[in-house]
């Protein structure tokens, strides 16, 4: 495990991003999570303050659930966070127990998020000894605008996610549409009103193949197992080992991902990929990438480097 927070030192990378679930801390008696995650999460801050790693401590997991998606915890169709004011405080609680833990490890854990994909919320203080990063709240950047002026609070960033496949129109757009799209984000991130902002999660590949992507035995709409939709293609040879994928493919995901990593720093404040090591599916590691050359060793190590124009 230490060897992860000494690769992306050396892979020209500053920042891992690390979920959490509210059951870190809090588990109710009637709630079904496992406890005892702390201690490697305090153990994954040393190991980075070690190697010259920031982190961000990012919390995916409300009480209720924040967005009623797997990766809060829950299977729900909808979000219940903010219709229980006992989750809500046990929100609060978490925030605050964060806070008070990494006070005086901020040249470490420099950034605490408030919510994943959250459906709108802001803090309660001005100021933090923390960047406190917000997420969109799935709306258009420019719906902030005058949210949180940066006249009265300091330390606020904007985090919004880009993926071009959770839909049947960007599931069929080619290559070359994905990769315009992706150029074309620069500008819609240099309007944000946020100064702060940044893209934190998105994906080197263009497809849902992954197995479990959408919730456990739910299919994918790209080969059209999903209900309700029609096969783009097969996902033979999209997702799995990157040593099943062809040549086209990985040559697809270094332009793509290029044109993503100089749109977002050419428009924001910088990104952080999702992510670092997924199970089988190469296609959306980061670790991968390096070892099978869609990603450079240095991330600035352009192949195209004029790719966006």
């Amino acid at each position: 495990m230490r060897r992860v927070y000494a690769t992306p030192g050396r892979a020209g990378l500053n920042y891992v991003r690390i979920p959490i679930g509210h059951w870190i801390l809090d588990v109710a008696l009637d709630e079904p999570y496992i406890t005892g995650q702390l201690p490697y999460l305090l153990k994954a801050v040393e190991w980075a303050e070690k190697y010259g790693v920031h982190v961000i401590i990012a919390p995916h997991g409300a009480p209720g659930s924040q967005n009623g998606f797997i990766n809060s915890g829950h299977f729900r169709d909808a979000a219940y966070w903010h219709t229980n004011v006992t989750n809500v405080a046990r929100t609060n609680a978490l925030m605050e127990c964060l806070a008070a833990m990494f006070v005086h490890k901020t040249d470490v854990v420099s950034v605490i998020q408030v919510m994943n994909e959250n459906p709108g919320l802001s803090p309660r203080k001005k100021r933090s000894d923390f960047m406190v990063m917000l997420h969109d709240g799935f709306q258009r950047l420019s719906y902030w605008d005058k949210f949180m002026p940066s006249s009265e609070y300091e330390g606020v960033m904007m985090d919004t996610h880009i993926y071009q496949m959770f839909n049947d129109r960007d599931a069929r757009m080619t290559h070359a549409e994905h990769i315009q799209r992706a150029c074309q984000n620069a500008s819609i991130m240099a309007q944000s009103p946020i100064p702060l902002t940044i893209i934190r999660e998105w994906t080197a590949t263009n497809n849902d193949c992954a197995p479990h992507l959408l919730s456990r035995f739910q299919g994918s709409r790209y080969d059209g197992t999903l209900n309700g939709t029609t096969a783009v293609g097969s996902c033979a040879g999209l997702t799995g080992s990157a040593a099943a994928f062809s040549a086209e493919y990985k040559e697809f995901m270094r332009q793509y991902w290029e044109a993503q990593t100089q749109a977002y720093e050419r428009g924001g404040a910088g990104w952080v990929m999702w992510t670092w090591k997924m199970e089988h599916a190469d296609e959306w590691s980061y670790q991968a990438g390096l070892a099978n050359g869609w990603i450079p060793q240095d991330p600035i190590d352009y192949k195209y480097p004029n790719i966006c124009g």
